[in-house]
């Protein structure tokens, strides 16, 4: 107990943490976790009562154990109730069909190419006739159309339609969009059209997050006129504001390759480096406490203004909030434990909002800052250096080390991918990006001067460039990026027992420890293996499901898509639809194939009777792509019949003409179309699969 005694606040994070966790494994479960947290705080009270009058060291351990348990039933207690589906008037848990509903929008505009998207917080539904009180979060999209008015903040909309559940992945391994959505409390989505909606008031709960939303949009202004190159412009709004609506696919895949996407994001490293300079400008008035005073004000105003003019993100907030503590306890000259102040930031942050704990962001900058404040000074006293810029390299270098082992384990179970040049990429970006950043807010305070905003804006615009040229050089090199890494929570799990035992081995060097840090990496290799072994000689087909697209893959090391080429253009959308197929499946190189070609250059196939026939390891798939204007000859056997873009053919002239197990709908096939053709599919009794409604068809050789 004496060693963890400088670090209560670590103890008491880490049990609301464990609370906060058992809300989610039980949140099926009816438990009266609110009465349980006052009956242990009477047993803490108690207990603690008793080992203050007899002075003991037996019964004040007990009572700080049962303060943990105090406020592990705290964390689930505040998960339930800040969980919205938790309200009987939720809109889960109504009956019957919504054909309107009212609310408002309770969040900032996320501008896309086509459409807004934000979300909307329910007032009530109309079901049956009858307008009901209703509770919930959904996720709105408007479609964009010439003329529209821009929605705003704080909108009360009346709109006509039923809003649909988050679906479940359809393709394999996909990311779960419903579960993530759900950290968020929204569990509900749909897509507007205009005449769908109306706005019929306003309902401004917060008046501050208003003000900073439309603050944000002005400042935005300014660069949009000072940075008029569409690429830097983007990169300026979403490295000083947060903004990241104008941000190109191409560039964004580019810093997440290169290890550089977090000086993209509006997070503690920006506020840290505005609260650096700040802190570096205002050191020599902190010897009397009317200085020390005056300048915490300044320095808090100036850091809670900048988190003020990003919308106040969570990756801003969390920063915020930490500086503030070390900014109160300088004024105050309190020996300024930074873990404990980190594990206080994160008690606040957690107690607002339970949610927080599964952010990838809360996650990822925390370990982050861990890490740093451990690793770095031990990194940093390797080597030695007497010129003044090597020094200033190497710190940077150790910092760029010490992030990366920190978050190494939990980047590459979400992510998949290790950027072989992140060092290189970091050091050369992170100096960049911090200029941008002191050059940006100087737009922002300057602009309306004429020529300084002109050559404020002009410099901005160079510099961001220069830092995307290096970007895009750096991912061309050989090797660049290791992708499609197989890796579990588990194994993320049990990389970071590794790690922390190590560290306890050269602190402490005993070989128990080394030989437990061993027995743990030995465990992962076992896993990965494994992994690879059962992957060895795996064969699919699968139908996968791409709304209003036909994709198709056949894969084993290698994988062939078919595809339209405009699906094959989009990197985005493959990326999220067939990605997380490749890595489950082991595939190394893949090869697109453009069904409107006819060449055969990667999977043979051959027409019959204008019908395309696909034969693959002893696999016969036919596909349906135009109606059979007569009967064929003979009938023809496949295994599988496939149906694309709503040809027409009657059960009764398939049964004539073909010879298959299943006949597969893909995803170009409208939904009516399905419906009807799945009717008579089924009075024939024939066996179908849809993929829009049943996910992708897999078959497994």
């Amino acid at each position: 107990m004496n060693h963890w005694a400088p670090f209560p606040f670590i103890r008491l994070t880490l049990a609301l943490v464990a609370g906060i966790l058992l809300a989610f494994q039980f949140e099926h479960v009816q438990v009266p976790v609110f009465w349980w947290f006052l009956g242990s705080s009477g047993c803490f009270a108690l207990v603690f009562g008793l080992a203050k009058s007899r002075r003991s060291r037996f019964l004040f351990s007990v009572a700080g154990i049962l303060a943990m348990v105090c406020f592990a039933f705290a964390g689930w207690a505040l998960t339930q109730l800040r969980t919205q589906k938790n309200d009987p008037a939720h809109l889960l848990h109504k009956s019957g069909k919504v054909t309107h509903y009212v609310g408002y929008l309770n969040d900032f505009l996320l501008e896309k190419p086509t459409i807004f998207q934000t979300t909307f917080r329910l007032q009530k539904v109309r079901i049956n006739g009858k307008w009901l009180p209703a509770e919930g979060q959904v996720q709105v999209s408007f479609r964009k159309e010439p003329g529209m008015e821009r929605p705003q903040y704080g909108d009360v909309l009346l709109i006509k339609g039923e809003p649909k559940q988050v679906p479940l992945p359809l393709n394999p391994g996909q990311f779960n969009y419903r579960k993530y959505l759900a950290t968020q409390n929204i569990h509900h989505q749909q897509y507007l059209y205009p005449g769908q909606f109306r706005v019929i008031g306003q309902n401004i709960r917060n008046p501050a997050m208003a003000f900073s939303i439309k603050l944000r949009h002005n400042l935005d202004r300014i660069f949009r006129e000072l940075v008029p190159s569409h690429r830097e412009y983007g990169i300026a709004s979403a490295l000083v504001l947060g903004i990241k609506d104008e941000l190109e696919n191409e560039i964004k895949a580019t810093y997440s390759n290169t290890g550089t996407m977090h000086v993209l994001a509006v997070s503690g490293l920006h506020v840290g480096l505005v609260f650096t300079i700040l802190s570096f400008g205002l050191k020599r008035l902190r010897s009397a406490v009317s200085h020390r005073v005056f300048s915490a004000v300044v320095v808090l105003f100036v850091v809670w203004s900048y988190a003020f003019i990003t919308a106040l993100s969570p990756s801003v907030l969390r920063a915020a909030v930490m500086f503030s503590f070390v900014i109160i306890a300088r004024v105050f000259q309190k020996r300024n434990n930074m873990y404990n102040t980190l594990a206080i930031t994160a008690f606040v942050l957690l107690s607002f909002n339970p949610y927080y704990l599964f952010d990838v962001g809360f996650q990822l900058s925390f370990l982050a800052v861990i890490a740093i404040l451990y690793l770095q000074p031990r990194i940093y006293k390797l080597l030695q250096f007497e010129n003044f810029w090597a020094d200033k390299l190497w710190a940077l270098t150790s910092v760029s080390l010490a992030a990366q082992i920190g978050t190494f384990p939990l980047s590459l179970y979400y992510f998949h991918q290790f950027p072989v040049y992140f060092l290189l990429s970091n050091i050369i970006a992170v100096p960049l990006s911090t200029g941008i950043l002191y050059v940006g807010l100087s737009v922002l305070f300057f602009g309306w001067v004429p020529y300084l905003g002109f050559a404020l804006g002009k410099l901005m615009q160079g510099l961001v460039w220069l830092m995307n040229e290096l970007m895009m050089g750096l991912e061309k090199l050989p090797y660049a990026l290791i992708n499609r890494i197989p890796f579990t929570g588990f194994q993320a799990v049990l990389f970071y027992i590794f790690i922390l035992l190590l560290l306890i081995f050269l602190a402490r060097p005993r070989l128990k420890m080394l030989a437990l840090a061993c027995a743990s990496l030995a465990i992962i290799s076992f896993i990965h293996f494994k992994e690879v072994f059962a992957r060895t000689g795996q064969q699919k087909f699968i139908v996968f499901v791409v709304p209003k697209q036909s994709v198709m893959g056949f894969l084993d090391q290698e994988a062939t898509i078919f595809a339209d080429s405009v699906f094959i253009q989009n990197k985005q959308a493959i990326n999220f639809n067939l990605e997380p197929a490749f890595l489950t499946a082991g595939v190394n190189k893949i090869a697109f194939q453009d069904w409107s070609e006819e060449e055969r250059e990667f999977l043979p196939f051959r027409k019959v009777n204008g019908q395309r026939l696909l034969v693959w390891r002893g696999l016969k798939i036919l596909c349906l792509e135009e109606p059979l204007k007569q009967d064929l000859r003979t009938p023809v056997e496949v295994d599988y019949l496939v149906l694309r873009k709503n040809v027409w053919i009657s059960p009764e002239k398939l049964e004539r003409n073909f010879k298959f197990r299943k006949l597969v709908f893909d995803s170009s096939n409208a939904g009516w179309y399905v419906k009807r053709q799945g009717e008579n599919l089924q009075a024939a009794n024939l066996p179908f699969h849809d993929v829009n409604t049943s996910g992708a068809f897999e078959v497994q050789l």
